[in-house]
């Protein structure tokens, strides 16, 4: 495991065994350094050129709007045009955490461009991509 990045509302590292980048949000995020994070975990991914992500936001609370727009909006065909193409969430604790993770991932969800899947624990997350 190699740490790439930490922070007091991320942690962002590159598991090369699975060739998956995993990014862990903490708290509550404001929409500018939510932004930025998210910039991060694209160029992480894509200079390893991998086509696999794990984002664990167990303890990420409440999403801005502007936050749930920027994935929906930019952060989801920036990070497809750089070959994402399979996405693990550990889903957060909290119930409007959560509700801001249903709303930022439904439109790409929908276009079914990248196959996305839910867990509860980051074992059973890890375990789903490394089958890709």
């Amino acid at each position: 495991m190699e740490v790439l990045k930490t922070t007091k509302h991320d942690s962002l590292v590159y598991l090369a065994d699975l060739a998956v980048v995993e990014q862990r949000l903490f708290g509550f995020i404001p929409t500018d350094e939510f932004v930025v994070i998210m910039r991060g975990t694209i160029k992480a991914f894509s200079e390893r050129r991998l086509s696999k992500l794990l984002i664990n936001i167990e303890e990420l609370k409440v999403m801005k709007v502007e936050s749930t727009e920027f994935i929906q909006k930019v952060w989801f065909p920036e990070a497809i045009a750089k070959g994402l193409k399979h996405c693990a969430f550990v889903v957060p604790k909290d119930s409007f955490g959560k509700i801001g993770m249903a709303q930022a991932n439904a439109q790409a969800e929908r276009e079914g461009v990248v196959v996305m899947r839910y867990f509860e624990q980051r074992e059973e997350a890890l375990a789903w991509l490394d089958a890709f």
